[in-house]
């Protein structure tokens, strides 16, 4: 067995897998400036640290007695300024104390006058009695909220700095619908299709940046973590994020455990929904264009040459196990009187039944030499037909652990002719999308480097005249090409 780490030309000529520069994401200065004024903030903030002004609603007896100008807030006791003729004393209780920013009720609870001056500018101080109140949707200058703490007491004893960021990013991800709004405003209620991408394009332009950043530095913040903080952070990311910043429908993770990230693609589905906003299409067209999932549309560029040595031959049988939207090779052409046999592997039967009918349309052979198959999630159906000269699979390791990554990768090299080629693929760590991923979606990725793939190959010790694991093009994919 001759096998190879890392990166080393084929003698065959065929493509190498060459390892390009990993995707780096610089967080904006502006970014950094805004977590370090969330570390140091104090639990109170003055009317001058607002993004605009903040009032209130006294409510007494039922009835509004007055609204006030707010000169400092805290979570337990809140600074107004009051006009003279407001009825107000010491020990005064109000049923409802209204806190509103921008005509938009931002906390409420009840509280008593705890200390009132006397005067034509009266200042007063009421104390909420209810408990602390959640500060959390008030905005502030430096475009954070207040420190909410966290979704519970857990999540509040984690880093102030990496709650911080997740307040952060938070931030960035609204700024996109209201930068939306506002953009689309004076060109009335309907764009034409491609007026809204020339719009999604120019926002993504500077969006990316920030927001890509944000991820970044927060996989960094995150990656210290111990399993139980892991467990906690992941529920304090998705009570922040989900259905508060992320706009849209965001499909669960398989109900059998095992992701194939040919599905990441399709995690938001909002922008194929009737009626969904254009937020929503928005963060569509965003993910589409975040570094993982451009990893993973890209395939069928790179691996189209990967097939020409197939076409020298008479006849030659292809399995693909987990195929991708485009089903790759079913590009393949009858070149020189060719017979090509096709058989796809496919474990949800929803995507089978919905991507079947493409795939025999892309097909150029004879209807009877391609196959759609199922397969189950973790392996591979009882199987007793003739080798095949290519098995492909670069969708499919991600999607299992350690254990049932060794046991798919034996069996398929069992299912190979002589001199036969095995291609399957890792993903790689990539922060932004890996944080996301991770903590926000709850799509758990089994991520592999070059070094870990091409290790768990070695331990195998599988008959071989020659393989090799590298990177693909993009640098974020770990690819193992082994020849029996």
């Amino acid at each position: 067995m001759v096998g190879s780490v890392g990166t080393e030309n084929r003698e065959d000529g065929a493509p190498t897998l060459q390892p390009r520069n990993r995707t780096h994401h610089r967080t904006d200065v502006g970014l950094a400036v805004a977590t370090l004024a969330f570390r140091q903030r104090p639990s109170g903030v003055g009317s001058e640290e607002l993004a605009s002004p903040l009032e209130c609603t006294l409510i007494y007896d039922g009835e509004i007695v007055a609204r006030c100008a707010v000169l400092d807030v805290a979570a337990q006791v809140l600074g107004i300024l009051v006009a003279p003729e407001v009825p107000m004393w010491k020990g005064m209780r109000f049923d409802q104390v209204r806190l509103e920013q921008r005509h938009r009720t931002v906390a409420e609870g009840t509280a008593t006058v705890g200390e009132i001056e006397a005067g034509a500018e009266r200042r007063a101080e009421l104390h909420f009695t209810g408990g602390e109140l959640d500060l959390s949707a008030l905005r502030l200058r430096d475009g954070a909220s207040l420190d909410p703490g966290g979704s519970n007491p857990a999540a509040a004893a984690l880093p102030t700095d990496w709650r911080a960021a997740v307040a952060e990013l938070g931030q960035i991800l609204r700024w996109s619908s209201e930068y939306l709004d506002v953009t689309t405003r004076s060109m009335g209620g309907s764009l034409t299709p491609s007026q809204e991408q020339e719009v999604f394009g120019g926002l993504f332009s500077q969006w990316a940046p920030r927001c890509l950043g944000s991820l970044a530095r927060l996989h960094d913040l995150s990656s210290g973590f111990e399993p139980e903080q892991r467990e906690v952070a992941a529920e304090h990311a998705r009570s922040q994020l989900l259905g508060k910043a992320i706009p849209g429908h965001v499909a669960p993770a398989p109900a059998h455990g095992v992701v194939d990230d040919y599905a990441l693609p399709y995690l938001f589905k909002a922008a194929a929904r009737e009626g969904a906003s254009r937020p929503e299409r928005f963060f569509r067209h965003a993910w589409a264009h975040f570094p993982l999932v451009r990893t993973i549309l890209a395939r069928p560029r790179w691996l189209a040459d990967l097939w020409g040595e197939l076409r020298g031959r008479p006849r030659a049988r292809v399995l693909v196990v987990q195929p991708g939207y485009a089903a790759e090779l079913s590009e393949v052409q009858m070149v020189g009187g060719a017979q090509f046999e096709l058989t796809l592997l496919e474990a949800d039967p929803e995507l089978r039944s919905i991507n079947e009918p493409q795939w025999r349309g892309r097909w150029s052979g004879k209807s009877d030499t391609l196959h759609v198959e199922s397969r189950p999630p973790t392996g591979l159906p009882l199987w007793d037909e003739k080798p095949y000269d290519l098995i492909y699979g670069v969708g499919v390791l991600g999607g299992l652990d350690d254990a049932r990554a060794r046991a798919l990768i034996k069996e398929l090299h069992r299912w190979l002719a002589p001199k036969g080629r095995l291609m399957l693929g890792n993903l790689q760590v990539e922060p932004a999308s890996t944080w996301l991923l991770d903590y926000v979606l709850g799509w758990r990725v089994h991520y592999r480097e070059v070094q870990a793939l091409g290790g768990m190959v070695e331990e195998l010790g599988l008959p071989a005249s020659s393989w090799q694991v590298g990177a693909d093009p993009s640098g974020r994919a770990s690819v193992l090409d082994l020849v029996r």
